[in-house]
């Protein structure tokens, strides 16, 4: 049966800030935003230093002057929660123009010791008579094919405590490393994911089609929902769904970035951490190859 428009599962997730966490304040008039000269005050100036400031300070610091700040996070047992650890560019740094993005990092503490730590680890596909790699997830207790790829396999799992601050919730995802960088070929993501507004095309919280206008839409982790052009709907026999489609926009930072491609995704069962599971095929494919990789998804 064909999941309509009404079964999508609802979620925004939000911004990679801390809400609600103390810092330190500083009234140094370093940290404040200078201007070189009255003239040359909308074409250059300095970024203020925020280091030791919390979020919002920070933010309003940066914003004011028409700087636009992007929060990452990192545990450290020698800095409060939400306060800023570091920035980038440094403080006192001279910008012409006034413009462009600084990335602050901000304290999540010392971690917790319910949490468990990020792994990143070779993915160690076992290989099937025809190439294709034999993947899993030990944690998720997932395992699928995959068609062969040229690069080194990796695989990471994440979990995180819910906590008032981000990074919480679980997020899964399997890549190639290539020369010139990586690319997310697998993954899944959980339905209370906060872990900023960074997105890869596999979290993907859940697919839809509207009956009556016959759209199909794909909603991600990041919050945003974006209409995609259907390929083929899998039918499995186990009840579960998977729609194959052609990449559309990736929303990172909230913004829709277009990704050229063949894009899947698989509706899971209930009772696992994860809703659905995302493909990204990096190399050209069939839709039969497509249908194989959705058709092998098996759970322990």
């Amino acid at each position: 049966m064909k999941k309509t428009i009404m079964q999508v599962l609802s979620f925004a997730v939000l911004g990679l800030g801390l809400i609600g966490c103390s810092g330190v304040a500083l009234t140094s008039t370093q940290n404040s935003a200078i201007p070189l000269t009255d003239s040359a005050a909308q074409e250059k100036c300095l970024v203020p230093e925020v280091a030791g400031l919390d979020q919002a300070a920070a933010e309003g610091m940066l914003v004011g002057l028409g700087l636009q700040p992007v929060w990452t996070n990192q545990y450290d047992s020698t800095t409060a929660p939400g306060t800023v650890i570091s920035q980038d560019p440094l403080g006192g740094t001279t910008l012409l123009p006034c413009q462009g993005d600084v990335t602050v990092v901000l304290s999540l503490g010392a971690m917790p010791e319910t949490a468990s730590s990020p792994t990143s680890e070779p993915a160690a596909p076992v290989e099937s008579s025809d190439a294709w790699m034999a993947l899993t997830s030990p944690e998720l207790r997932v395992s699928f094919e995959f068609p062969p790829l040229s690069g080194e396999v990796t695989y990471v799992y994440n979990e995180w405590p819910e906590q008032d601050y981000d990074p919480t919730g679980t997020l899964v995802e399997w890549s190639v490393m290539r020369e010139g960088g990586g690319s997310t070929f697998a993954g899944c993501a959980s339905s209370n994911l906060q872990v900023g507004r960074e997105a890869s095309p596999t979290a993907i919280l859940d697919w839809s089609v509207d009956e009556q206008s016959q759209q199909y839409s794909i909603q991600w982790a990041v919050g945003k929902s974006s209409p995609v052009e259907p390929l083929r709907v899998v039918e499995r026999a186990d009840g579960l769904q998977g729609l194959i489609y052609t990449c559309g926009d990736v929303f990172i930072y909230g913004e829709g970035i277009g990704l050229v491609g063949t894009c899947a995704a698989l509706s899971l069962p209930d009772g696992l951490a994860v809703n659905t599971m995302g493909f990204y095929f990096v190399d050209e494919i069939s839709l039969d190859d497509v249908e194989r990789v959705l058709q092998s998804v098996s759970f322990q």
